[in-house]
C-alpha cells in the first residue's frame, strides 16, 4: 500500500503528537542560564538546579549558609 500526500490525515497526526507531548507546536523558552546570585556575603551554600528531559532549567532552588 502506497500513500500519497493527499492520503495523510495532517489535523489528526497533529493532535496525536500534541495528546504524546512529541509535537509543541511552539518550543518552551528557557528561564535564564545565568548563574544564581545570593545576596549574603561569603556564602557556602548549595545551588541544585531542576531540569526537563530536553534540559530546559524549570527552577533553581539555593540553601544559604553563612560562614
Amino acid at each position: 500500500m502506497t500513500l500519497s500526500p493527499g492520503d495523510l490525515d495532517y489535523d489528526r497526526i497533529e493532535r496525536l503528537e500534541r495528546e504524546l507531548g512529541i509535537g509543541d507546536a511552539e518550543p518552551e523558552r528557557p528561564i535564564r542560564r545565568a548563574p544564581s546570585v545570593c545576596l549574603t556575603k561569603d556564602c557556602a551554600g548549595e545551588t541544585h538546579e531542576i531540569r526537563t528531559w530536553s534540559d530546559v532549567l524549570a527552577m533553581r532552588i539555593h540553601y544559604c549558609e553563612r560562614p
